[in-house]
């Protein structure tokens, strides 16, 4: 095993190498260098390094690292990446690969963070007495079969959009919906209404919806009620969220539709979680409701669950 580091204006001439690693694990579209290169190039700094690890003429694990302090490096890692940004083949070790590249890093260099790794891509490392594995998130694998977005900016305010990506649960197709709303009143009426066209647009797709995201309205105002009549449900999903130190205002919430029972919503306190945003995370746990349970794929009328 070979290690070298290269400048980041490299990573043109090096990304066929690291794309056919990420094509190994899966072919991950955000650790495509079409993706990686705008967030270095827009996010990163000159000061940022590509290190690339060879096994004879092969490329076997690449990453992008930056300076965290003294004697430390990490992977480059901007809010818009998921994980940070490393790529190693499957059969390949971690101790192992990391306990070269810390000698080959310019300076001193005594530890290094891989941040965010993903289980499913390479497998996670037993601790040693050079090694630790912190826990960050459990997520689940579903099987996507499509997604679309829509553009929420209004004028000249700061751009907001919405994302929609279908997934397979328990044979049925869920259509999750995520969004970000405005600070300003006008704005969020603006949002509304796109929102509400781009949900219409997806009414041919079979299967329940989930809606959730930061809609920054903190009382029931016309946000609130349009989304309460089109997502009816008896549980109450208001909960206050922001700031994250003292939450005092409700604005992220989580909406889904009647052919999914809503089983617990509220919001996720922990010290953890006040130090990452300063909005704390709302968690619900839905269950998809056999369709036998559904008189009809909507409640309206006199039917409609009393008032949150």
């Amino acid at each position: 095993m070979n290690w070298t580091i290269h400048p980041i204006s490299e990573l043109a001439r090096l990304a066929p190498r690291w794309d056919a690693i990420n094509d190994a694990i899966g072919g991950l579209p955000f650790l495509h260098t079409r993706f990686i290169a705008p967030l270095c190039s827009e996010f990163g700094t000159s000061d940022l390094k590509i290190a690339l690890c060879l096994n004879g003429e092969d490329a076997v694990a690449m990453g992008i690292l930056t300076r965290s302090g003294a004697a430390q490096w990490e992977t480059f890692q901007p809010s818009q990446l998921p994980l940070g940004a490393w790529v190693m083949r499957p059969d390949q070790d971690y101790e192992r690969l990391l306990s070269g590249l810390v000698r080959k890093l310019p300076g001193l260099a005594l530890a290094i963070g891989v941040s965010q790794q993903d289980p499913g891509c390479a497998a996670r490392p037993a601790a040693s007495p050079h090694l630790a594995t912190l826990d960050y998130v459990d997520t689940a694998r579903l099987p996507v079969s499509g997604n679309a977005c829509c553009d929420l900016s209004h004028r000249t305010r700061e751009p907001r959009g919405a994302l929609r990506v279908d997934v397979s649960v328990s044979g049925r197709t869920l259509h999750i919906f995520n969004c970000h709303f405005g600070l300003s009143l006008r704005e969020r009426r603006h949002q509304l209404s796109a929102l509400a066209s781009f949900i219409r647009a997806s009414s041919g797709l079979e299967g329940p919806r989930v809606l959730m995201g930061d809609f920054n309205e903190w009382h029931r105002g016309p946000i609130t009620r349009g989304l309460r009549m089109e997502f009816s449900s008896p549980m109450r999903r208001m909960r206050r969220t922001h700031p994250s130190f003292f939450p005092l205002f409700k604005l992220d919430r989580i909406y889904w539709d009647v052919e999914l029972e809503g089983q617990t919503f509220q919001p996720h306190r922990s010290r953890l979680a006040r130090v990452a945003s300063d909005h704390l995370p709302v968690v619900a746990r839905l269950r998809v409701r056999p369709l036998r349970e559904l008189q009809h794929p909507y409640v309206t009328g006199d039917a409609l669950p009393p008032a949150e």
